[in-house]
């Protein structure tokens, strides 16, 4: 017994190093990553700016909602908690995909996709008929982002083996022969940017309304004008528009 007690011990030593060292590995490759990462959005005009300008505008907008609102409903109660969550989440995204976590990050990107559309359906239908469905996203944006969450669902739900080829290396037949346990920066990784900047764009200028609305002494002119500035930064970006 005092044998066996020895050898499960010796086992939780053992296994608690190799976690350790696996953590340590991942965020060593992380932090390769997210310098590679920098390296290569700097190599894109204007896109560092963008990024930065677009997370302002997005934490400055959230500063309202440290404010109680006085007149609430249950619509509204809930379009708050999809800000804030969509908020937490839009870092945790940006966090992920310059740390090379691609298909973790892409997987986030379809639940703000959701959001955003969850956040419209609010607008005009009652809470009861929509509770516990799922958002429609081909209504969205006139049906633009079906596209886009067909092929973030893809990924999120591990539906090719194209998805699996954004962590493995390929040998000469091309067939994945090894698959990568650390993070790693790619090109996938500015591809992903680009999903996370066009559902952020959305959102945001939902984001900036509802605010406007829910609290009228909030003067919102600068964010208007700061939003209609990033939007046409956004749009002289052939990057972030599939123009190169």
């Amino acid at each position: 017994m005092k044998n066996s007690r020895e050898k499960f011990e010796s086992m939780i030593i053992d296994y608690f190093m190799e976690i350790e060292d696996f953590i340590s590995k991942s965020d060593n490759s992380r932090m390769n990553s997210n310098e590679k990462y920098k390296i290569a959005e700097s190599k894109i005009e204007l896109l560092t700016d963008f990024r930065t300008l677009l997370d302002g505008l997005i934490l400055n907008v959230s500063k309202n909602f440290h404010t109680p609102v006085k007149e609430l409903n249950e619509n509204i109660s809930y379009q708050i908690g999809i800000c804030a969550s969509f908020l937490r989440t839009h870092f945790l995204i940006n966090k992920l995909i310059m740390g090379g976590d691609i298909i973790e990050a892409t997987t986030l990107i379809r639940k703000q996709l959701e959001a955003a559309t969850r956040f419209s359906e609010l607008e005009t239908k009652e809470i009861q008929k929509l509770t516990k469905r799922t958002p429609n996203v081909n209504n969205e944006s006139k049906g633009v982002t079906k596209d886009l969450y067909s092929k973030l669902s893809e990924i999120a739900h591990s539906g090719s083996l194209d998805v699996t080829l954004l962590i493995a290396r390929i040998d000469s037949n091309e067939n994945i022969s090894t698959a990568n346990i650390f993070p790693f920066f790619s090109k996938d990784s500015l591809e992903c940017y680009k999903f996370h900047a066009y559902v952020a764009m959305i959102f945001l200028g939902k984001y900036i309304n509802f605010a406007r609305k829910l609290y009228p002494e909030h003067d919102p002119i600068s964010e208007i004008k700061m939003f209609l500035v990033l939007d046409e930064i956004h749009k002289d970006i052939p990057f972030l528009n599939n123009k190169e």
